[in-house]
């Protein structure tokens, strides 16, 4: 059995897969991974566990040492890391490997290899980044930009006299009050935002390449996408999927 761990901006995904299938799944508020050991304990994992290796993949530093620590003291694990421990299968064909988020290309890798080919992933999370993956394995870049919660955080922050509205879908594009207005901007904006990012990006790969969508608000936005499949858990299968592969090449 193998344990599975995504830090990213907002939570820490947990996963245990049976190979590379996944067999149960959890959510921690990132900024409860301090109390990670108490959490733990109710936790629907903590069943599944003796686990044969335990791999962490993160976009928030801070956020790893408790887990670090847990891992070590309640599990018995080093954890292993992608790209520290083992490679993500991807060639990169971008300026600076090494600024690429390592969610971008475990998402990047799950759907090269679903798709058997040239595919596109899309995160939604606190970022909304669309990842290119080439028919050969090249990690080929992408485009980055907030998500719809951090527009909507931002916009209430920054304008005083406008609410925070908790994003939902909208059948018409004219809001006939401030919130529906706001709520129209958040869910038809983002929308054609992802729809214009996903066709010019099939474009330039060429063909029809597969497009997978990921992330917390993926099921929000995918009625705008058709076409779009959406993999509640790219990344934990993506970091996953790596690490077998480096295990059959060893």
């Amino acid at each position: 059995m193998i344990l599975a761990l995504d830090i990213g901006n907002t939570s820490l995904s947990l996963a245990a897969f049976d190979g590379d299938r996944l067999v149960e799944h959890d959510r921690i508020p990132v900024e409860e991974v301090e109390w990670i050991s108490h959490t733990w304990r109710s936790s629907r994992l903590a069943g599944r566990a003796p686990f044969d290796v335990v791999l962490l993949s993160s976009v928030r530093p801070q956020a790893e040492p408790p887990i670090v620590a847990w891992a070590s003291a309640e599990l018995g694990a080093t954890l292993k890391r992608p790209r520290v421990d083992f490679p993500v299968p991807l060639t990169p064909r971008v300026e600076a490997p090494d600024e690429v988020g390592v969610d971008r290309l475990l998402a990047a890798y799950a759907a090269h290899r679903r798709a058997g080919g040239a595919a596109i992933a899309v995160t939604f999370g606190t970022a909304i980044t669309v990842n290119a993956v080439s028919a050969s394995g090249e990690f080929l870049g992408g485009a980055i930009g907030p998500g719809v919660g951090l527009a909507a955080e931002a916009l209430a922050r920054e304008c005083s006299l406008l609410p925070r509205i908790e994003p939902s879908a909208q059948d018409r594009v004219i809001g006939t009050s401030t919130e529906s207005a706001i709520r129209s901007a958040l869910y038809h904006g983002f929308g054609g935002l992802v729809q214009r990012l996903v066709s010019g990006a099939a474009a330039e790969l060429g063909g029809s390449p597969a497009v997978f969508g990921t992330g917390g608000d993926a099921a929000l936005l995918s009625p705008l996408l058709p076409g779009m499949v959406v993999v509640p858990h790219l990344v934990l299968e993506g970091l996953v999927k790596a690490w077998l592969a480096s295990r059959a090449g060893a």
